[in-house]
C-alpha cells in the first residue's frame, strides 16, 4: 500500500490525491503453478519493492520508499541526486547483463528512452532468455 509524500505538490491538486492509497497487484503472486510462473514473479515490480522495504526495515528512520544505506546517512530519505545515480546505475547493469554495451550519457530522465531501445533490441527473444537476463541482475 503506497501514499502520496504530503510534501509533494503535483501540478493539479485535487483533494483526492492527498488522501488518495495506491493498492497494486503482483505480477503472477505464489502459489505458482509452475516454474515459468515463478520465473514471472521475479519481474513483478511490488515484489521488489516489497522485498526493497523488508531488506530496508531495521535501518529505515524514514517513512520515505527509498532510504540511504551508506554509513553518513543510513536510514534516512533518499535524495533525489542518488535516486538518478541508482537508475542510470540499474541501466549499465542491465545492459552490461545481456552482453550489450553500456550507452554513453545516461541520465535519469531518459529511461523511457532506453526501456523502448531494449523493446527493440529484445524483439523477437524468447521470454525465456528474456528471464534468463532479468534473473541475472
Amino acid at each position: 500500500m503506497l501514499r502520496p509524500n504530503p510534501a509533494f505538490v503535483p501540478k493539479i491538486i485535487t483533494t483526492s490525491y492527498r488522501s488518495r492509497v495506491l493498492e497494486l497487484d503482483a505480477f503472477y503472486p505464489p502459489p505458482h503453478r509452475d516454474g515459468a510462473e515463478e520465473r514471472w514473479h521475479c519481474l513483478c515490480p511490488v515484489r521488489a519493492v516489497a522485498c526493497y522495504v523488508e531488506h530496508t526495515r531495521t535501518l529505515r528512520t524514514s517513512d520515505q520508499m527509498f532510504v540511504c544505506f551508506g554509513t553518513a546517512a543510513r536510514g534516512r530519505a533518499l535524495s533525489k541526486q542518488r535516486l538518478a545515480h541508482w537508475l542510470c546505475e540499474c541501466i549499465a547493469v542491465a545492459y552490461e547483463s545481456t552482453g550489450l554495451p553500456a550507452p554513453v550519457g545516461v541520465r535519469a530522465h531518459s529511461t523511457r528512452d532506453f526501456s523502448e531501445e531494449v523493446t527493440f533490441t529484445l524483439k523477437g527473444q524468447t521470454s525465456f532468455r528474456l528471464l534468463t537476463c532479468v534473473s541475472a541482475l
